[in-house]
């Protein structure tokens, strides 16, 4: 990761498990991976629009909303990423 940039993992990881089958023990190791959908920054977004869009706006005033949303969001992430390496 870029140290400027801020970490933007997926919102609703999968856990997995997996296992080595060639040794005589079977040790289970927990793998934490996504295999995609929406990422942090998509699901941050999604909670600053709900926040702040209201019914009956203009299409241009909702379209400058979705742009700040996802504004928003990258503050979190930034935000966020002071407590990650703590």
């Amino acid at each position: 990761m870029e140290k400027n940039k801020p970490n933007n993992p997926s919102a609703f990881p999968e856990i997995a498990y997996s296992w080595d089958r060639s040794s005589q023990h079977s040790d289970i190791e927990i793998v934490q991976y996504s295999t995609g959908g929406m990422t942090l920054r998509d699901y941050f977004a999604a909670k600053a629009l709900s926040a702040i869009i209201k019914p009956g706006l203009t299409a241009n005033y909702v379209e400058i909303m979705c742009v700040d949303s996802y504004k928003i969001a990258d503050a979190m992430l930034k935000e966020r990423m002071k407590y990650e390496n703590k």
